[in-house]
């Protein structure tokens, strides 16, 4: 009875775990997919306050508000390494679409 209880309980756990982590995928794709939007929106914009608008229409539009595209930043960059690398890699994507 215990070992099933315990077997159970582990497969939940498991099971939590799976769906959070792919969540967090998700969620980590759609902030670095707006992050490289944005990249290009300044890129493309030399006016800082036409482009401000602009990035934040698209923040809104990808669901974000501006505290919570703040805080998915802050989160992954938790991760410094990972984070550094995406980043640079987004950037050398706008880079060569010159």
């Amino acid at each position: 009875m215990k070992k099933t209880i315990l077997t159970i309980l582990l497969l939940s756990v498991s099971v939590i775990t799976l769906i959070s982590c792919s969540s967090n995928k998700g969620n980590d794709d759609l902030f670095y997919d707006t992050y490289k939007e944005i990249l290009i929106i300044r890129e493309q914009d030399a006016d800082t306050s036409t482009a401000n608008k602009a990035v934040r229409q698209l923040i809104k539009d990808r669901g974000y508000s501006e505290q919570s595209f703040k805080d998915e930043f802050i989160r992954l960059s938790q991760e410094p390494n990972a984070f550094a690398k995406k980043i640079d890699s987004l950037r050398q994507v706008v880079n060569d679409m010159k």
